[in-house]
C-alpha cells in the first residue's frame, strides 16, 4: 500500500470521525430539549415492530426499560456529555484536517520522552512520518 493510499484512508477515517462528532453534538442538543414522554413515545414507536415479532428481544426490551427509568438528571448528564464529546471530536478533526499539530510543542519534554520510550517501533516510525510530512 502506497503512502498516498494510507494518507487517503487516514483522511477518510478522520472525516468519518468528524461526521460522528457532528451527529453526536446534534443528538445531545436534541436530547436536551426532548421531554421524557416524547422520548418514551419515540422508543416505543421504533421498537414496536421488533417486539411484535419477538416479545423477548433483549435490545428492544432493555431500551424501553432504560427510557422508562430515565431521570431528568441522567438525561441532562447524557446530553451534556454528548455535546461536549461531539464538540471535542469536531475540534480535533478540524485541527487534523488543517494540519495543526498544536499539542506537540506544548507537552513537557519529560512526558514526550516517556511516551517515545514506551511506544513501539511501529508507532515511532509512524510518528516520524507524520512529523516529516506535516512539520
Amino acid at each position: 500500500m502506497s503512502q498516498q493510499q494510507v494518507h487517503r484512508l487516514f483522511a477518510a477515517g478522520v472525516l468519518i470521525k468528524g461526521v460522528d462528532g457532528v451527529l453526536e453534538t446534534i443528538g445531545g442538543i436534541l436530547l436536551m430539549f426532548v421531554s421524557p414522554k416524547a422520548l418514551n413515545s419515540l422508543v416505543i414507536f421504533f421498537t414496536a415492530h421488533e417486539l411484535s415479532e419477538d416479545p423477548d428481544d433483549w435490545f428492544a426490551t432493555t431500551l424501553r426499560h432504560a427510557v422508562n427509568n430515565l431521570s431528568s438528571d441522567t438525561k441532562l448528564f447524557v446530553s451534556a456529555y454528548l455535546v461536549a464529546h461531539g464538540l471535542i471530536k469536531i475540534f480535533l478533526v478540524a485541527g487534523l484536517l488543517l494540519e495543526k499539530l498544536w499539542l506537540r510543542n506544548r507537552l513537557p519534554r519529560s512526558l514526550t520522552h516517556s511516551i517515545n520510550r514506551f511506544s513501539s517501533p511501529i508507532s515511532a516510525t509512524f510518528t516520524q512520518q507524520i512529523e516529516h510530512r506535516w512539520l
